[in-house]
């Protein structure tokens, strides 16, 4: 019992979320191979006006990544947000304001 709840803590705190913990079953699995694979070459494909929306506190997908994204992204435009992993829990109405001037 004590071992779950540091894990448990350990991915909370430290990680930034405890999702892979609270999947199941399969999704486990699924969760891991969505995690594992890594699909950067095909981003030079993406042809679309692009934002990208990154948290520069992101403990799970540091901010490097979303350098790479808007690097390889022709006509990206990347904001880094005061914020974690998950923005759109933590700040919606900044997260939604973003979102909505660039679609307008």
């Amino acid at each position: 019992p004590g071992f779950n709840l540091f894990r448990k803590a350990f991915y909370k705190f430290f990680v930034g979320s405890n999702d892979y913990l609270k999947a199941e079953g399969i999704m486990k699995e699924v969760f891991k191979k969505v995690v594992e694979e890594d699909l950067t070459d095909y981003l030079t494909n993406i042809n679309l006006e692009t934002l990208i929306i990154w948290g520069k506190k992101d403990k799970l997908t540091p901010l490097k990544h979303g350098n790479i994204m808007d690097k390889r992204i022709p006509n990206s435009q990347l904001i880094v947000l005061d914020s974690g992993h998950s923005p759109h829990l933590k700040i919606p109405h900044q997260l939604s304001s973003l979102i909505l001037k660039f679609i307008y």
